[in-house]
């Protein structure tokens, strides 16, 4: 099963940081970024199919909050665990909820809290115990903002006019000097492994 992390109301209450790679490793790393940065989080680490070894990395926060601080905090989690932060939410996407089965492995996987308990998700007791002691964890207070994006505007670049008065010759001048990805990244646009994704 999968949920979006935004609500109807256009705020979210959870943070997950996803990462491909890294395992029961990476799990540690985050959870001592975590404890580093006074937050509680909840790493759900599970295998996938091919090659993908990672882990889903919740926070869960006290009320409603913009995505784009949460997703803020996210990102500086996982930089500082020296993590992969191209996927953070909550965003438009759909993510395995906590306690899912996983359509490749057909496991829940491995609960690892911030608190240093773990629980092994693929038996009764261990699933009834970990969701049991993750929901005693204390909820995070506010995430911070994030800077203010810079919004440069696009260098200008004088129109050449051509013989019956038309721009072909500025709009090809400004093709050859911005990129498709500059654009998006100038105006907020934020790469992941699927495409873009924006700030909204």
């Amino acid at each position: 099963y999968a949920a979006r992390l935004i609500g109807a109301d256009g705020l979210a209450s959870w943070g997950l940081a996803e990462q491909d790679h890294g395992g029961e490793d990476r799990a540690r790393a985050l959870i001592g970024a975590a404890q580093t940065m006074g937050i509680y989080l909840a790493v759900i680490v599970c295998p996938g199919a091919d090659d993908h070894n990672g882990c889903h990395p919740f926070a869960r926060y006290a009320g409603r909050h913009d995505p784009a601080r949460i997703r803020h905090q996210m990102g500086l989690l996982a930089r500082l665990a020296g993590a992969e932060d191209d996927e953070l939410y909550p965003n438009n996407k759909q993510i395995r909820i906590p306690g899912a089965i996983h359509t490749h492995t057909q496991k829940r996987g491995v609960l690892w809290l911030s608190t240093g308990e773990r629980f092994d998700l693929d038996t009764a007791d261990g699933l009834a115990d970990g969701f049991t002691a993750w929901a005693a964890l204390p909820l995070n207070s506010a995430p911070p903002a994030p800077p203010p994006v810079e919004r440069r505007p696009a260098k200008a670049v004088e129109p050449t006019r051509t013989t019956g008065g038309d721009y072909k010759d500025f709009i090809r001048s400004f093709n050859a000097s911005n990129s498709p990805a500059s654009l998006l990244q100038r105006y907020g646009g934020q790469q992941t492994r699927d495409g873009w994704s924006c700030n909204c």
